[in-house]
């Protein structure tokens, strides 16, 4: 029964990698007529998987109406790797926050407050409500909160994350906020998004971004997430191909290191939902984006996943999404036709994948 979960797992992603080798090209087309945003029915939960509540939804009707070749277009059915469970860190105070308690702070005092906390000491985030609104609606706080992002992507450690991982949580709340609710839709705009760049590039750049310790774990799994809600940009990609690289050439002594797999896994999604969400939201053509054919070490990397081989309980779920994203991003590439040539690969690695 589990050889066949695995065979399913991997023949889904071979039917999506068919349909996404097309899907970038025809999405200027074939979506014209739809009124909903990308950002709306891209997002799906993986097999098997409750999603956080911090993760961007979607309404499932959305897809109810559609043919299972639009769904395989549009839902994300990617696999995560096997559950970690969380470690928690001392948190430096024991209290709690609500969003009304973080208003009465200065920026100053606020962002300060941040990088001493865990994100789940805030309640109220990812909630709409008089509160909130007037937390997001604040420009200069928002701007704040980027600039001191950038800050403590410059002076984390191995060994302290600096609070980068409250810090990105309290931005995707916000993006999570402005796309679902009018009063803040500024926040869902990309030129917005666009104002994280700096701060995520300020991330990569620091020597300590790489797999490693649970703390650096976490920032590489925050950079992924907040080029999920935020944006990305070819430095940003190519910054990400490093760590795919990195984990791929110590897949050995990395597998066993969940909280590294699901860092693996943020990058995987938080790429590919920006990507796929531009081009709908854009209604561009893959070749008229700033990431043709400047992203090939990404999309390599992530080939290198698709054909690694024998699929085994450790590696399956990133076998399966190696063909998934390569599906997906492949007209992305400077060879037009990688997408095809992964399928031919992977037939022949994965005999099974002819008979779906």
């Amino acid at each position: 029964m589990k050889g066949y979960s695995k065979k399913m797992l991997v023949g889904i992603s071979f039917a999506s990698l068919m349909l996404g080798s097309f899907q970038g090209g025809s999405l200027a087309e074939d979506t014209k007529g739809e009124q909903v945003s990308y950002r709306n029915v891209l997002k799906m939960e993986p097999v098997g998987v409750q999603l956080p509540v911090q993760e961007l939804a979607h309404s499932s009707k959305v897809l109810e109406s559609k043919s299972f070749e639009k769904r395989l277009q549009f839902a994300d059915l990617s696999q995560r790797p096997p559950e970690v469970k969380k470690e928690s860190k001392q948190l430096a105070v024991a209290k709690t926050y609500t969003i009304a308690e973080l208003n009465q702070l200065s920026n100053q005092q606020l962002v300060d407050l941040l990088v001493t906390i865990d994100w789940e000491q805030i309640t109220g985030l990812f909630q709409f409500n008089t509160d909130s609104l007037a937390f997001y609606q604040n420009d200069s706080r928002m701007q704040a909160i980027i600039d001191k992002l950038k800050q403590q992507g410059q002076a984390y450690t191995k060994d302290d994350s600096k609070g980068i991982e409250t810090l990105v949580e309290v931005l995707r709340s916000g993006f999570y906020l402005g796309f679902y609710n009018s009063e803040l839709s500024k926040l869902n705009e990309r030129s917005y998004h666009d104002k994280c760049l700096p701060a995520l590039k300020a991330i990569a750049n620091n020597s300590n971004f790489k797999l490693g310790t649970l703390e650096q774990n976490r920032v590489v799994s925050s950079y992924g997430k907040l080029i999920g809600n935020a944006s990305s940009d070819v430095e940003t990609i190519t910054s990400a191909a490093k760590i795919f690289k990195q984990y791929n050439d110590n897949f050995s002594t990395l597998v066993d290191n969940l909280s590294a797999g699901n860092a693996i896994y943020d990058i995987m999604q938080g790429v590919d939902y920006d990507i796929q969400s531009y081009l709908y939201d854009t209604r561009k053509a893959p070749k008229d984006t700033v990431w043709y054919q400047k992203i090939d070490s990404y999309i390599n990397e992530l080939s290198r996943f698709a054909l690694m081989g024998t699929i085994t309980a450790k590696n399956g779920w990133l076998i399966n999404n190696g063909i998934y994203y390569t599906g997906r991003l492949g007209t992305f590439h400077s060879t037009g036709t990688k997408g095809l040539q992964v399928v031919t690969d992977a037939m022949k690695i994965y005999p099974y994948l002819g008979e779906q």
